[in-house]
């Protein structure tokens, strides 16, 4: 059996003294008691410890792929006058994609499509309303003729 000596930091607070004192006792490894603020056992702080290094070691390696990978494609892209151009006129077309988008944003109140949708919903809000009102005052209505039989 592992013997290893378990140093103790005891804090005597209802004396009001403030100071550390250290005791020590020989424990076995395996049955040593839980110290303060301690909520799992060294086992288990291992077996998290060994796999939080083993997620690390997967994360570097994700990370060496990714780095080697963008070295290769930076290679097989050299900067070249045509390529700078292409680029340019990317930029230019996004630009002008956004500032379509934005005109038919303006122009979307007079969408037939987006006109036939809002249609479509007041006149199912209406209907919706119709039913529930109507199935409100029918049940209204049945109310004094239920008191009247009970009578």
């Amino acid at each position: 059996m592992v013997w290893y000596k378990a140093t103790k930091s005891v804090l005597p607070i209802f004396s009001g003294v403030f100071r550390l004192s250290r005791v020590q006792w020989p424990v076995p490894v395996t049955h040593r008691p839980v110290e303060a603020g301690e909520t799992h056992c060294p086992i288990q702080i291992q077996a998290r410890l060994s796999s939080a290094k083993e997620i690390r070691d997967g994360h570097l390696a994700q990370l060496a792929e990714v780095k080697e990978n963008i070295k290769i494609e930076s290679a097989a892209r050299p900067d070249s006058e045509s390529r700078s151009q292409a680029l340019a006129r990317l930029a230019e077309l996004r630009k002008q994609v956004v500032a379509l988008e934005n005109e038919l944003g303006a122009y979307g109140d007079c969408d037939p499509v987006k006109i036939e949708e809002t249609k479509r919903a007041v006149f199912l809000a209406k209907e919706a309303a119709l039913r529930w009102t109507g199935a409100y005052a029918l049940h209204l209505s049945s109310w004094p003729s239920i008191a009247n039989e009970s009578e």
